[in-house]
This record gives C-alpha cells, structure tokens and sequence, in this order.
C-alpha cells in the first residue's frame, strides 16, 4: 500500500497543470491536435513548508528520501482531491534561523497502476 503525505504546506501552494498534446503539421499551415494519451492533464505542485520545526522538516525530508525519488505516494491538492505523485526534482532544506527551518519540494502527479 502506498505511503501518504500528510503534512500541510505553506499558504502559497502552487499547482501547474500542463496538458501533454501531439501535434501534426500539414501542408498549408494545417495541424491537428490530440491528446498525448489517456491521462493528459498531469499537475505539478510547488510546496513551500516554511518556519518549521526542525523536527518537522526532518520527518518530511524523511518521508521523501524513503520515496527515492521513484515511488508514488498520496498527496491531498488545494481542492481535496487525492492525487498520487512523486518528487522526483531535488528538495530543498534552510539552514535553522531562530529555531525555524524551512523546506521546498516539487511534487508531479503521476498515473501508474495501483
């Protein structure tokens, strides 16, 4: 069973969605358009975890490095929607300043098989 994430991120979520299309060119400036498989739309999540507990950002640098970078976990989007992801880009950690620390990290969703 795969793991979930369950920490919540700062305010300032981001989320990119970026269809994946096929395009043909043809004669006389003519294309068709189509989608790029089944599941086209994918979502990318900018994650910013800021003013932390260093405990807190190391069990999320934990929780990524168990995923290597390669095994898809649960995550909740803005909507409350459960979508599988990965991190598969590199995370980022602050340096502790007056106790805090902060962490970011990049989450793509992805559709493999359960």
């Amino acid at each position: 069973m795969a793991d979930t994430f369950t920490w919540t991120p700062s305010v300032n979520m981001e989320t990119e969605t970026a269809p994946a299309v096929t395009v043909s060119k043809f004669g006389d400036g003519y294309s068709q358009r189509a989608p790029a498989g089944i599941n086209n739309l994918a979502d990318t999540f900018t994650l910013a975890f800021n003013n932390r507990s260093p405990a807190e950002i190391a069990a999320i640098d934990a929780f990524l490095t168990k995923q290597r970078g390669v095994s898809w976990f649960w995550f909740t989007g803005a909507d409350g929607n459960k979508v599988k992801v990965i991190c598969q880009k590199p995370w980022k950690r602050t340096d502790p300043v007056s106790g805090v620390v902060s962490l970011t990290c990049i989450f793509d969703q992805v559709f493999d098989a359960t």
